[in-house]
């Protein structure tokens, strides 16, 4: 694939696969409007169904060399018209030939550049994130659109995949470690969702779990928190968790019902002992009694009565009457349930 790294001409590429442009050539024919591309609805709100647009979701395009056919609709993504590259951009296979080769995938990326589509920035992204990095190169250039692109959903799409990807690669690890110090908070948010199952890097992704529990935007700690709840790779950090979670509860105010839900997932899980057991049902019943949220007390009943099935019952029985019928429907459905 290494020849192919000249820009095409889309729908009129001369080593377009015939097989894919006759289905091309019939879903565009189906409506498209400017607000809905091909997901068109009625007056009455009910989604217009097209056959051939639903044939070229559903239908497997690429044959037997998945490869060549990947070259096909990577030439449509190039084409001027929206309507092309929107159909070219889901049909995109998530990995392959197209994305280890640096001609190809720096076709993709300076597509990407090029893209002013918000319709179609979030798959490009993915795909552009799917590329191999250590094979095909373009990190820096990839970079650059998850930092600068115009199209949010481009940059999301590159957050979503391209550590996933390529998780054993230093510097895009290091990059994602940067973008959570950026000042976008739900950008911050995608980048921790996505910095997970490296083995190469889990211990220095734990210590920005922790480091994030100080993160101003409550998602952003709450999430991080629930990381560190689950345990391994983790657990050797949880006692710093316990000690975060108990001073949030003394100081009441809690907003985040993922704090709770992070003591619950522990208890459920045999890696922690009976220490941090009891001092996670200790936190739970300050959150659960405290000045907090609704949703965090109601939360944190439930840690209780996971962290403690016995005796847990007769305290998250104090709560079927509590004033918030957040607390007190929880109370009650816990109250309920079988006993495991």
């Amino acid at each position: 694939m290494g020849d192919r790294g000249a820009r095409s001409e889309g729908l009129a590429a001369p080593d377009n696969d015939p097989t894919i442009l006759a289905a091309l050539k019939k879903a565009l024919a189906c409506p498209w409007t400017a607000e809905d591309g091909f997901d068109v609805t009625s007056e009455e709100g009910e989604f217009v169904e097209c056959a051939a647009y639903k044939a070229w979701g559903e239908d497997d395009l690429l044959g037997e060399d998945a490869d060549k056919g990947a070259l096909t609709i990577l030439n449509l993504l190039e084409d001027k018209d929206e309507k092309v590259r929107y159909l070219a951009v889901t049909k995109l296979p998530s990995s392959g030939a197209l994305y280890k080769d640096g001609a190809t995938a720096g076709r993709l990326v300076g597509q990407a550049e090029r893209e002013t589509s918000p319709r179609i920035a979030k798959p490009l992204g993915y795909a552009v994130g799917w590329i191999r990095v250590d094979t095909a190169g373009h990190l820096p250039r990839i970079k650059k659109l998850a930092e600068a692109s115009p199209l949010r959903g481009l940059r999301e799409g590159i957050y979503g995949t391209l550590l996933p990807t390529n998780d054993t690669s230093r510097e895009a690890f290091d990059f994602y470690l940067a973008s959570l110090r950026q000042d976008d908070a739900k950008m911050r948010y995608l980048v921790l969702l996505s910095l997970r199952g490296s083995k190469t890097f889990d211990q220095e992704i734990c210590g920005e779990n922790v480091r994030l529990l100080d993160d101003p935007s409550s998602d952003v700690l709450g999430l991080a928190a629930q990381r560190l709840g689950y345990g391994p790779p983790c657990e050797a950090q949880f006692d710093k968790l316990l000690a975060y979670e108990k001073k949030r509860a003394a100081a009441g105010g809690v907003k985040e019902h993922l704090l709770p839900t992070a003591l619950l997932n522990a208890c459920e899980r045999d890696w922690i002992n009976e220490v941090q057991r009891q001092e996670a049902e200790a936190i739970a019943k300050s959150l659960a009694s405290g000045k907090n949220d609704d949703l965090v007390r109601a939360s944190a009943l439930g840690a209780v009565m996971v962290c403690n099935p016995t005796a847990g019952r007769a305290f998250v029985q104090g709560f079927t009457k509590d004033p918030s019928q957040w607390v007190k429907d929880e109370a009650n459905r816990r109250l309920k349930a079988p006993r495991k």
